[in-house]
């Protein structure tokens, strides 16, 4: 038999949860400001690291092989820039972690309500409506292939991008209580991921014993996803129509370990991705029930 009554008390609960959010959000009203238009001078380093990049996908030697390794690198920052940014969220969190821990003793709510609620209106909601607002400048301004499709998953892997980041900030968080501490956590994780992630060092010039770790880098999953949407269909070929085309877009995979044959060498990097995501936040979840049992 269905219980109402837990499930009416679950309901205030969540209710109280989602309303503490909303107004601890508000009276940070300089954190809300500078997490929501952190978009602005972001974009306007994208834009400026690619002001010379042509989406015609003409070759002109030199200038052209130079507008490949922009891509490249306009992905890669990119990525960086999705990452990096959600540690705006970590002081914030350590806040929340007192409160929640002080809330939750009083028996204001469940820790699993207040982890959906967390998860749902400061994770999902913020995370996917900056990404919006992210993707349709940056991806327009910095000259990337305009291709409905391409567009879409542009924006779906700079969404999971900033998830991704968002759930470590609030995994460490729940870890750490000091955010000193929290910080350094969070940039050594970003940092052994940049170095693993195929862009900054080649995987093939690393130790044997230590290449395994590329497949645990959030980085390499995102870059690649936007690598290979961006080269797979691209085919670069010499100015003034001569038809001949000693580049394609393959190549530049193939030169960079990202082996493109089938659909599934693409979307496999999102769903490793998501996986990733889903991991930390069942780390959070035990984490937060830990401190239950502490406090």
């Amino acid at each position: 038999m269905f219980d109402w009554l837990s499930w009416i008390h679950w309901l205030s609960a969540f209710r109280y949860a989602s309303n503490m959010l909303a107004m601890n959000e508000f009276r940070n009203l300089t954190f809300c400001l500078a997490n929501d238009t952190r978009i602005c001078p972001l974009t306007g380093l994208e834009v400026l690291h690619e002001k010379d990049m042509d989406f015609t996908t003409e070759w002109d030697l030199w200038k052209n092989y130079v507008g490949v390794q922009d891509r490249l690198g306009a992905i890669f920052m990119i990525v960086a820039t999705q990452m990096f940014s959600t540690m705006t969220e970590l002081e914030t969190l350590i806040k929340e972690r007192a409160l929640f821990v002080h809330e939750h003793s009083s028996g204001y709510y469940r820790t699993s309500t207040f982890f959906l609620t967390k998860v749902l209106w400061d994770i999902l909601l913020v995370r996917s409506l900056v990404s919006i607002i992210f993707s349709m400048i940056v991806y327009f301004m910095t000259g990337l292939d305009r291709n409905v499709n391409k567009f879409f998953i542009f924006l779906l892997t700079v969404f999971f991008s900033s998830l991704f980041g968002s759930t470590v900030c609030l995994f460490v968080a729940a870890t750490a209580s000091h955010y000193g501490v929290a910080l350094i956590l969070v940039i050594l994780i970003y940092l052994v991921m940049m170095v693993f992630s195929g862009f900054i060092i080649a995987l093939k010039s690393m130790f044997d014993w230590l290449s395994w770790i590329h497949w645990l880098s959030a980085f390499r999953y995102a870059s690649n996803m936007l690598a290979m949407s961006e080269f797979r269909n691209l085919t670069f070929c010499l100015a003034n129509d001569t038809h001949i085309c000693p580049l394609t877009g393959l190549e530049v995979l193939h030169e960079k370990d990202m082996n493109f044959t089938t659909e599934w060498d693409l979307w496999k990097n999102d769903v490793g991705l998501l996986i990733m995501t889903v991991v930390f936040l069942i780390l959070t979840h035990a984490q937060l029930l830990r401190i239950k049992k502490t406090n």
